[in-house]
């Protein structure tokens, strides 16, 4: 194997691969020792520049020519050497980089060629310099020169090989991503004309996942998708489209004069029915929406239908222990109370139930829906959501019950509110 010649010793080798042949070419023993001693001098030598090295080599006495031209070799080699590793710092490129990925906003960003050697195919490929060759070369010379057999000329040839190598890999990798990018746009264009044939319905955002869904589905499984063709996935998710979009018409009749004249069993199983399908695909907060926008709930009814306090076990718990609050004169010792004083004893009453509330609501709970069980045992809701927005970030609300907080509440309950939780058997939640 090659070995790693350093500046200060190159004459040391010489001495010893050359030196073999000096008792033929140089017979007497004097000579011979003071060309030893010279070369070892000359190796202890340090910071001399190549010229300085090859003048003191020629002034040693007993140097032949071919140890001569020898030296000037290995002198060479090592001064393109150094030269090579001085580029290891890169200088400015004054090419701007070669954009060649497609273009577009973040929502347009195909989700099918999610991956992280397409990831990088976005950013685009620069095509390295000759100056930024010459420091990669400088950079693997100066590691492993004996890699290289001390050659910098084969370094450098080693930096252009894989910058070649890079460059067909990118554009590989590129041809790829355009290839999947137009799958991804015959699905979204298919499954848009398929879903207008259908006449769904359905918030943006919940499209946008389906369709997401879909482009995904038409990945190979080894990729983590569903392995569909464009046909199947486009059958598949239609279809499910226009299920979810059912789903949503079905809130249309909720509240309507045909919908409450039905046994109180079956407007509840209705209700069941339209929520667990939004639960499903994890849209109840669009549920609640939607039934304050269509159903013309107030925003409290809405998420108490969306999200149920009784669906968590320790917040309904909670909720079951709380006393009816003591609102009135006429409670059992309130009898000598003023009104002002009952007030301020149901707000600190209020504040304490808060505090366990809020523990137990979780991320999971709704603020609305929590503020009607307590309205409908006599407890203040505004003391209950003013300490929610006093301990927002204490207790790490999620960010839809954030958004509760911000929704306008009802001073005068809509009537449909009285029609729906009367003829659906909550009617505890029904403001006397």
């Amino acid at each position: 194997m090659a070995q790693y010649i350093k500046q200060g010793n190159i004459f040391g080798r010489i001495g010893t691969e050359i030196g073999k042949g000096l008792s033929e070419s140089i017979p007497k023993e004097v000579e011979r020792n003071r060309l030893s001693a010279g070369l070892k001098e000359l190796e202890k030598q340090k910071d001399l520049t190549p010229f300085q090295q090859f003048s003191r080599l020629a002034a040693i006495p007993g140097v032949t020519p071919q140890m001569l031209q020898s030296g000037s070799d290995l002198l060479r080699q090592q001064a393109r050497g150094q030269a090579l590793g001085k580029q290891n710092e890169p200088k400015p490129s004054p090419f701007p980089k070669r954009e060649t990925a497609p273009k577009g906003n973040e929502s347009n960003v195909p989700s099918i060629t999610k991956s992280q050697t397409l990831e990088d195919i976005q950013s685009g490929y620069q095509v390295p310099t000759q100056d930024e060759i010459f420091a990669d070369a400088g950079r693997r010379y100066e590691e492993n020169p004996a890699l290289y057999n001390n050659d910098p000329n084969k370094a450098i040839e080693a930096a252009e090989t894989d910058a070649a190598r890079n460059e067909k890999r990118y554009e590989s990798n590129l041809k790829q991503y355009e290839n999947l990018s137009k799958i991804q746009d015959n699905v979204r264009n298919r499954l848009k004309e398929q879903s207008g044939n259908l006449n769904v319905q359905i918030p943006d955002d919940v499209y946008s996942d389906v369709e997401d869904q879909a482009i995904q589905a038409t990945k190979p499984k080894k990729e983590g998708g569903g392995g569909l063709t464009e046909q199947q996935a486009i059958k598949e998710y239609g279809k499910k489209l226009n299920d979810i979009s059912k789903n949503y018409k079905s809130l249309e009749n909720v509240g309507s004069s045909d919908f409450i004249v039905k046994d109180k069993h079956d407007i509840k199983r209705n209700l069941k029915e339209i929520r667990e399908g939004f639960k499903a695909r994890n849209d109840l907060e669009n549920l609640a929406n939607k039934y304050i926008s269509t159903t013309k709930l107030s925003p409290g009814k809405a998420f108490y239908l969306a999200y149920p306090p009784s669906e968590i076990k320790e917040l309904n718990n909670e909720i079951s222990r709380l006393p009816n609050a003591a609102a009135s004169t006429s409670s059992k010792g309130n009898e000598n109370l003023t009104f002002d004083q009952i007030d301020q004893k149901v707000r600190d009453d209020t504040l304490k139930a808060s505090e366990r509330l809020a523990k137990a609501m979780g991320k999971e709970g709704s603020p609305l829906a929590i503020a009607e069980e307590l309205k409908a045992k006599g407890y203040d809701p505004s003391i209950w959501f003013d300490y929610l927005n006093k301990n927002r970030g204490k207790l790490d609300l999620s960010e839809r019950q954030g958004r509760e907080l911000g929704i306008p509440k009802t001073i005068v309950p809509p009537l449909n509110d009285t029609w729906l939780f009367l003829f659906s058997g909550l009617d505890k939640l029904v403001e006397k």
